[in-house]
């Protein structure tokens, strides 16, 4: 949970006497500290009352990425779960710090942003010409994804089709397709094995809105298992009856093939995480299929 210190006319009136009230002397170098909505970088920030102060909570420490091909400019990048693709409010440490320090390079765009929680594929341009020729690709079509996800039993193959507009705070919503001001959406799914308890997904998403797998599978009644977003659940009892939390939103970033800088399809796919393996097999999977 975040912390608050709202500054006063009287008492500490920069930013390292309010850290040293409040008994956090990591949190700046951490990148978790605000002042208003602008991240902070020094202590000797000059505070004015009314100013509020919020220091966020640290981040569990992620499981490394790991750079799973290169090709022509452009890297695939294997992104746990917990670790955001890019900095938020929890701290600086991201997929994209990584891969600057990683490479010691400053020019580096991620192309597709996962979600926290979700794990898998993201592919980093290095400079302007790898990052614009991924651009296009997207734009025609040539930029495919592959995720795999848990949601509750029941469904059979298809397509959602909903519109994708802003929903509360952060969130998105569906809505009917053609809502005047929201970009319609195609996402593909297939079921590729049920238990009692979970299917398995293979999911294609054909537009690219933001979290848009997550907010079609909840519209459909399907919400993805640790998605507390939307609707997920975060508490799975075993028959035995001791009980699981999943920790994680159960979508996984399985594969994307593009064309490389020749124009070739260029595959790539991300190991599946433990964490994304324990949840299956508490809902009753076995071994994972083959993924078409």
């Amino acid at each position: 949970m975040s912390r608050r210190w709202i500054v006063q006319s009287t008492g500490p009136s920069s930013l390292g006497e309010v850290l040293a009230c409040m008994e956090e002397p990591y949190a700046l170098r951490e990148g978790r500290v605000f002042v208003g909505r602008k991240r902070a970088s020094r202590e000797d920030t000059p505070l004015s009352p009314g100013n509020v102060v919020t220091i966020y909570p640290p981040r569990p420490a992620a499981e490394e990425p790991q750079v799973l091909s290169e090709r022509d400019g452009v890297l695939a990048i294997f992104k746990p779960a917990s670790l955001p693709t890019i900095a938020d409010h929890r701290g600086e440490y991201s997929l994209l710090r990584w891969a600057c320090e990683h490479l010691r390079r400053k020019d580096l765009h991620p192309t597709s942003r996962l979600d926290v929680g979700v794990s898998g594929v993201v592919l980093v341009a290095q400079g302007r010409t790898a990052r614009e020729r991924l651009i296009l690709a997207r734009e025609h079509g040539k930029y495919r994804r592959i995720y795999l996800a848990l949601t509750p039993p029941g469904l059979t193959s298809g397509v959602w089709t909903w519109a994708i507009g802003k929903g509360k705070g952060n969130l998105r919503t569906a809505l009917p397709q053609g809502t005047p001001g929201c970009p319609d959406a195609t996402t593909r799914f297939s079921v590729l094995c049920t238990t009692s308890r979970a299917s398995l997904l293979r999911v294609e998403p054909i537009t690219g809105r933001t979290h848009q797998i997550r907010v079609h599978a909840a519209a459909a009644g399907f919400p993805l298992v640790g998605d507390k977003s939307y609707g997920g659940s975060l508490r799975i009892v075993s028959p035995d009856g001791s009980v699981f939390r999943p920790g994680r939103i159960a979508l996984h970033a399985f594969r994307v093939e593009v064309p490389d800088g020749s124009g070739t399809p260029w595959r790539i796919e991300a190991p599946i995480p433990n964490d994304f393996l324990v949840l299956w097999r508490v809902l009753g999977g076995n071994a994972l299929p083959e993924v078409p």
